[in-house]
C-alpha cells in the first residue's frame, strides 16, 4: 500500500464522501445525468458522489468541474473537486482546488485536513504538518483521530519516530476501534524494535488486514523477532494462501523453509 493510498483512508473515507442515503442507485444516477446542466449545487455533489462510488472517477471529475464553471463560489464542490484531485494523483489540481475553498470558507477545517495530505505526497512536510495542526485547532472536527493518523504518517516519513509514535497513540486513543491507526502503530512498533507491542496492535487491526499478503507478513517478522515460530509459520503460510505468487509470498516460503 502507497503512502498516498495510506493517507486516503485517513483523508477520503469520511461519512461526506460516501453515497447518501438514497440516491444510490444507478436509475436514480441516471435519471439525474440527463439534467445535469440544470442541478443545483448539492445535487451536483450528489451525482458526483454517485458516480464515485460506481467506481467512475472521471464522470465525477467531469460532473464537478462543471459545477465550479456555473456556481465558482460554492465551496462544497470545489472541495469534493479538491479530493477527488488528491485521489488521482493531481496534485497540483488539489491544491489550487482546496487553496479556493479556503479563500471562500475559511472556516473549512476539513480542507485544512486535505490540504495537508497534498503537501505530504509532495514532500512538502513542514507545510504538510502545518495544516493538520490547523485542522486540530478547530475542536468542532469530527474526526480528529484521522488528522492524528496522518501526523504519524508525516512523521514517520521523517525518521521522527517518537513523535509518529506518540500521535498514532493519539489515534487510537481516541477511537480505539480505529483499525488502521492500530495497523500503523503496530509497523511504527515494530521499526523501533518495540516487537512485543507490535505483535498485540497487529493483533488488534487483524480484522480489518485478514487479507493481506503484507499484513500477514509483517506479523510473521515480528513473531519470528520473538522467537514465536509456531505464530510466525502460521502467518507465513496466510502469506502464501491469500498473496500467492507475490514477493512477500516468496519471502514467507523462505522463511518457513528457515523456521522449519
Amino acid at each position: 500500500m502507497t503512502l498516498r493510498t495510506r493517507i486516503l483512508f485517513a483523508v477520503l473515507l469520511l461519512p461526506g464522501l460516501m453515497l447518501l442515503a438514497g440516491c444510490g442507485g444507478g436509475t436514480v444516477r441516471q435519471e439525474a445525468d440527463k439534467n445535469v446542466q440544470n442541478m443545483d449545487p448539492e445535487s451536483k455533489v450528489r451525482l458526483a458522489r454517485s458516480y464515485f462510488n460506481g467506481g467512475k472517477t472521471g464522470e465525477a471529475m467531469r460532473v464537478l468541474e462543471e459545477g465550479m464553471r456555473e456556481f465558482p463560489d460554492n465551496v462544497p464542490i470545489r472541495n469534493y473537486f479538491g479530493q477527488l484531485s488528491f485521489l488521482t494523483g493531481n496534485l497540483e489540481e488539489a491544491e489550487a482546488a482546496l487553496r479556493e475553498v479556503l479563500r471562500l470558507n475559511p472556516f473549512m477545517t476539513d480542507a485544512h485536513n486535505t490540504l495537508g495530505a497534498v503537501y505530504q505526497e509532495m514532500g512538502r512536510y513542514n507545510d504538510s504538518e502545518k495544516e493538520y495542526l490547523l485542522t486540530l485547532e478547530d475542536r468542532s472536527y469530527n474526526t480528529p483521530e484521522k488528522v492524528y493518523l496522518n501526523l504519524g504518517l508525516l512523521f514517520k516519513a521523517q525518521d521522527r519516530m517518537d513523535e509518529a509514535i506518540s500521535m498514532l497513540r493519539r489515534a487510537v486513543e481516541t477511537d480505539p476501534g480505529y483499525l488502521q491507526a492500530h495497523y500503523e502503530l503496530a509497523g511504527a512498533l515494530e521499526q523501533t524494535g518495540k516487537y512485543r507491542e507490535s505483535a498485540r496492535e497487529y493483533g488488534v487491526a487483524e480484522p480489518a488486514y485478514r487479507k493481506s499478503g503484507e499484513f500477514h507478513f509483517r506479523c510473521g517478522v515480528v513473531h519470528m523477532k520473538l522467537g514465536n515460530n509456531l505464530d510466525a509459520a502460521e502467518h507465513f503460510r496466510k502469506v502464501i494462501d491469500v498473496a500467492p505468487g507475490s514477493e512477500n509470498s516468496a519471502k514467507a516460503d523462505e522463511l518457513l523453509e528457515l523456521i522449519n
